[in-house]
Parts: C-alpha cells; structure tokens; sequence
C-alpha cells in the first residue's frame, strides 16, 4: 500500500465474548473448543484485519458469571414484545435481564459500527438458529436467543459460529465480511 492509498476498511463485527475465550458462560468459562478454533481469528484481527467486538449479552443484562443455566419458556420475539418469560433452572423470572442484555448488545453494535453479530448457537440470548427447549433436559428448539432476535429486528446479519468460520474460509483477505450473505447461500 502506497502513502496515498485509502486504508482498507477493517469490517467490525460484534461477536459473543465465550467464542474469543472469555469466561463469560454461565458456568463462568468460555466456549471450549470453539474458542480455540477462534484463535486465527483473533490473531488476523491483530494483524490488520476484523474489528471483534466481544460482548455477552447477559452480562451486559446484569446477570452475574456464573449463574444459573436459563432458557426460553416462549419464543425470543414474545420475550422482547413483552409476552415472554425467560426462567433460570431455579425456577427464577431473569426475562428482565435478557431484555437489557439484548437492548445493550444493539446499542453495542451500532455504536462500534457493526453490521454482523457471531454469536454462540444454543444459547438463550445469543442462539441465531437454535436455543435449548425450555425444558432444562438439552433439548433444542428451532429459533433465536433474545439478544439475536434483537439484533436481526434491527437489520443486523447474525450468524451462529459455524456458519461464520464457514463465511472466514470462503473470503481470502476478509472481502466477504461486509457483505456476507452471497458467500452463505
């Protein structure tokens, strides 16, 4: 790159903050084996390339590290529309807290300047395609966590960690991270 070349823009990209290695589970780790398939990522980052953002959603809600394991009893959408109940496994109403930590993920987001949010599948604030049943027994259901049905309410790309590692193996020099969604048809 010559003086007067215009830097490449760095794409910026809200991600859960257990995908980076931050133990902000609720059982106070981070995403095991998912954050070390992270780690070329964070080491890309350093060398020019994505902006992450790490965020935990219901940290950002007020929830302490570890916590209780906590699921949707309703759909995300009923959550953040007021008709919805988010319980913990001791039986403990936290909706409130889910509602903030998606309200403050969004606000995360648009001040960084994000248009696409990494976020970790199964959970009940940051699962983009499934989240755990509601039935404290592992059981899935086809849906969104809070924070990523916010975030797509607002007009944000959401993707879970597989379909992102995907989207990071298909574009050299990080061309399709602006705009993914050709490269995940």
């Amino acid at each position: 790159m010559g003086l007067s070349d215009p830097p490449v823009p760095r794409p910026v990209i809200l991600i859960s903050g257990c995908l980076l290695g931050l133990r902000c589970t609720w059982r106070g780790q981070a995403a095991g084996a998912w954050s070390q398939r992270f780690q070329s990522l964070i080491r890309a980052a350093r060398e020019g390339g994505p902006v992450f953002i790490p965020a935990c959603p219901e940290q950002l809600g007020g929830l302490p590290t570890p916590r209780p394991p906590a699921e949707l009893m309703t759909s995300a959408s009923r959550v953040l529309d007021g008709n919805g109940l988010v319980l913990n496994g001791k039986g403990e109403d936290v909706t409130a807290a889910y509602r903030r930590g998606a309200a403050e993920a969004v606000h995360l987001a648009r001040v960084a300047g994000a248009r696409l949010a990494v976020l970790k599948e199964r959970s009940p604030s940051c699962g983009a395609r499934a989240v755990h049943a509601g039935l404290f027994n592992g059981a899935l259901a086809g849906g969104r966590g809070v924070a990523a049905e916010a975030l797509h309410r607002e007009g944000f790309i959401v993707l879970d960690e597989e379909e992102f590692l995907r989207l990071w193996r298909a574009t050299p020099n990080w061309s399709g991270l602006d705009n993914p969604l050709p490269f995940l048809s």
